[in-house]
């Protein structure tokens, strides 16, 4: 068997990504015949059915969970008559943390151009804690932590499987947003006066704490939810496209995070974009392929174990801190920013977390060649204009 330290690190992280999740359904061996009648049609596609169009993601079977139906206590406070603004918002942002199951759902429901046949469904799900790893007024930042364990093909727990996942960092008013342009390109764009009173940009980076992309939006309360909308933005590829597909560069998009009593909702509404040469000054209107819904559900669970993921953060969170310090730091100094997703032919992802290994297996609390290393690796990866 299999557990948490016994597969090669990075080997980890690509069997986790490219599964990036556990899917709830059954493999697509056991699918009803194509005949059936029971309703098998993707909403908003009548013509075809789960045989035309087979889901893609995750097949392989968690353990089970056990929902926590209760609200959270981030909701009670939440509720609070006493909190109103920035502070209101940032105790919506405060209940993104916690444990949860976590299931993603992406379609394309619109196609342009020439296209007859929408990409297949994508659908997984995973468990994971999102930590918060800083919360001061008008700055709060969330570290998600995948903790997994699957039943193998002899019905045998596997697991746990414990990798860091994504950050995200929302910040209340900033004066600039770190804004991705396509290829690979971000730049640092200046706020004006007038765009800076009520509103949060959310900061999402990639698992190695590069850039991914960054949204401005307002939060709005109700005694039922709390939602914020972001305008819309572009974003790279993410893994489950850019492993799938290559005719497109680019999701253009809005975000909408709802806050619930037991849990928060992300939906997204994308546009898949192929730039050309459309960067930075071209007035040249952007062509697309289709537009795609996404439904990601964070649903409060309790009774499962995330003790690992824990112990990982305790051992590594030094490690990782100054990593996103150094990208930090090379983020704020150039204007424009290009970053590949290799160094000298290996993925970046899987250089930063060998490190991370390094690290936690280091018996010196030195942290000067640590950091030389990885300001080494974001050298490689950074090109600046």
């Amino acid at each position: 068997m299999f557990n948490k330290y016994n597969l090669p690190l990075f080997l980890c992280i690509s069997v986790i990504l490219s599964c990036t999740a556990l899917k709830l359904n059954k493999s697509i061996d056991n699918l009803p015949p194509k005949n059936t009648t029971i309703n098998s049609y993707f909403f908003g596609w009548p013509e075809f059915s789960i045989i035309d169009l087979p889901i893609r993601g995750g097949t392989t079977t968690g353990i089970p969970v056990v929902l926590d139906t209760l609200a959270s206590p981030f909701w009670l406070e939440l509720q609070s008559k006493d909190l109103s603004g920035i502070v209101k918002d940032q105790a919506a942002i405060r209940a993104l943390s916690g444990e949860f199951k976590v299931s993603f759902d992406f379609m394309e429901t619109i196609l342009f151009g020439n296209s007859k046949l929408p990409a297949t469904p994508y659908r997984s799900w995973g468990t994971e804690k999102v930590y918060i790893l800083e919360d001061h007024p008008g700055l709060i930042e969330l570290q998600h932590i995948l903790v997994m364990s699957f039943f193998d093909e002899n019905n045998e727990v596997q697991g746990p499987f414990v990798m860091k996942h994504w950050r995200q960092k929302w910040e209340a008013n900033p004066g600039s947003i770190h804004e991705y342009i396509g290829n690979r390109t971000w730049i640092n764009r200046p706020l004006k006066n007038s765009d800076k009173s009520n509103f949060w940009i959310q900061t999402v980076y990639q698992v190695d704490d590069s850039p991914r992309y960054s949204l401005k939006g307002n939060w709005t309360h109700y005694p039922s939810h709390s939602e914020w909308t972001s305008e819309p933005g572009d974003r790279p590829l993410p893994r489950r496209e850019y492993s799938y597909r290559n005719d497109y560069e680019s999701l253009f998009g809005e975000n909408r995070i709802t806050i619930l009593p037991n849990g928060w909702i992300h939906e997204q509404d994308n546009l898949k974009k192929t730039l050309n040469d459309r960067l930075r000054n071209s007035d040249a209107p952007p062509s697309f392929l289709a537009r795609e819904i996404g439904l990601n559900r964070y649903s409060r669970i309790h009774q499962y174990d995330f003790n690992d993921g824990d112990e990982y953060l305790k051992q590594t969170g030094k490690y990782w801190k100054m990593v996103r310090e150094a990208w930090a730091k090379t983020i704020a100094s150039n204007s424009i920013l290009t970053v590949k997703s290799q160094c000298q032919g290996t993925p970046a992802y899987q250089t930063f977390f060998e490190l991370a290994t390094t690290y936690k297996n280091s018996k010196t609390e030195d942290p000067s060649k640590i950091k030389k290393s990885i300001s080494e690796v974001i050298a490689c990866l950074t090109t600046a204009d």
